[in-house]
């Protein structure tokens, strides 16, 4: 194997541990053995966690202390299904589930952010969802505040911030069919 090949191991988990008896779906906390599981990982593998659980759309969950992880032998990589096929929403617009995902992440330990991609970029959702994920939590906006990426960035591909709000509000329209009434 090459030397400074980068390994990566996905737990289908998230880090903060799971309160219930049953095994948790995917995406749901990390349980009582994983920690004896990834004590077996050679030292700086990047271990990556899923995010998805506490995304818009359900019910909040809380990501504690006890769900922060440690980089002390391990690197470790926070991935969501935001637009993707999987969760039934290809394309659509997830920037600020992105910049939330980005804020809580770091503030828990996370070195890096995935997203499962698979839509081309040319779909403008897609596209703004890379560019955040580029831009978030970079050293051009280290805090992911979505205000400054939809300023710097999304405001001078959409024609001026206030096409951007709009272009927001509308998007979050797409799963609202109520809100479309012909008049």
């Amino acid at each position: 194997m090459k030397p400074d090949a980068w390994i990566c191991c996905e737990t289908y988990s998230h880090p903060q541990p799971h309160a219930g008896q049953e095994h948790p779906a995917f995406g749901g906390g990390r349980t009582a053995w994983a920690d004896e599981c990834l004590a077996r990982i050679p030292e700086g593998v990047f271990i990556q966690w899923v995010y998805d659980q506490l995304g818009k759309g359900l019910p909040k969950r809380v990501w504690t202390e006890a769900g922060n992880v440690s980089n002390q032998r391990h690197r470790h990589i926070m991935r969501a299904h935001f637009g993707t096929y999987w969760n039934g929403t290809r394309g659509e617009l997830a920037i600020d589930q992105i910049a939330e995902m980005v804020q809580q992440s770091t503030a828990h330990g996370s070195d890096a952010i995935s997203l499962f991609g698979e839509v081309s970029p040319f779909h403008a959702g897609a596209e703004l969802n890379y560019l955040a994920l580029e831009n978030l939590g970079s050293p051009a906006n280290p805090k992911a505040d979505l205000d400054l990426f939809l300023r710097d960035v999304a405001a001078p591909l959409l024609a001026g911030e206030s096409h951007v709000h709009d272009y927001l509000k509308y998007a979050g329209l797409k799963n609202e069919p109520h809100a479309f009434r012909m008049r």
